[in-house]
Formats: structure tokens, C-alpha cells, sequence
């Protein structure tokens, strides 16, 4: 758990630079969207920097892992494709986090009255009466 609270402190600076250039047009296309919506505009304004912040171990690993003279030197001695492995990896954990988002996302806009939170259950059930 406390790797979590961590790990959401540090993106949080990100997902709020990436909510401020939303829009009132986009803004709106998020709210009536389908269940996972605003987690796709986010993983495409924000790549792979979520996971970057969220797990910096993980890219300094992979930028290790990326050196040619080290990727070499431990494919060499160990017949790993290190820089591979570390990609298949970062795909993996960014995947799974962007997945998790979404899955939250669609339990918010399946019930938003579940999460207590008046401005959710008012953009939620307005966009129902939207559509």
C-alpha cells in the first residue's frame, strides 16, 4: 500500500498538467464517453511519463539495460537480451497501470453514487441525461 500512495503522489503533477489542457470540447467528449474515456486520453497525452513517475526504479533500469556497451556486456555474459526483457517489462507494468485506471474509471461511471462524491455523481448523471 505505502508503494502505491508513493507512487500516485509522484504522478499526480502530471495527470493534473495533462486534466488543464482538456477543454470544454473535450471535456465534454470525456464525460460522454465509453467506460474508459478519460484513461485513454490520459495514456495518450501521457505516454510512458505515468510510469516513469510512478515506478522511477523502473526507468533507471531500463536506461541502464539501454546502454549499448552494458546491454552487450550482459548479453555477452549472461545470453540475455537485458534491454528486451527490460521493454517487455515497462510494456507490462504500464499496461497493468493503465489498465487498473481503467477499470476504475468504468466502476466510477457505472455507479457513480458508490464513490460519494457529489461532483462525480453529478457529471456522471448528467451525462446520462446527455446522451
Amino acid at each position: 500500500a505505502g508503494f502505491a500512495v508513493g507512487a500516485s503522489e509522484r504522478a499526480a503533477p502530471l495527470v493534473i498538467d495533462a486534466v488543464r489542457t482538456v477543454g470544454i470540447a473535450n471535456a465534454v467528449a470525456l464525460v460522454r464517453g465509453g467506460p474508459t474515456a478519460a484513461t485513454s486520453f490520459l495514456r495518450g497525452e501521457l505516454g510512458t511519463s505515468l510510469l516513469t513517475a510512478m515506478v522511477p526504479q523502473l526507468s533507471q533500469a531500463m536506461q541502464v539495460a539501454s546502454d549499448p556497451l552494458v546491454g552487450q556486456a550482459l548479453n555477452a555474459l549472461t545470453g540475455v537480451d537485458v534491454n528486451g526483457v527490460a521493454n517487455r517489462v515497462a510494456t507490462g507494468v504500464n499496461d497493468a497501470i493503465w489498465n487498473e485506471i481503467g477499470r476504475e474509471e468504468a466502476g466510477i461511471r457505472a455507479d457513480p453514487q458508490a464513490t460519494g462524491d457529489p461532483l462525480l455523481i453529478g457529471v456522471f448523471g448528467a451525462a446520462d441525461r446527455l446522451l
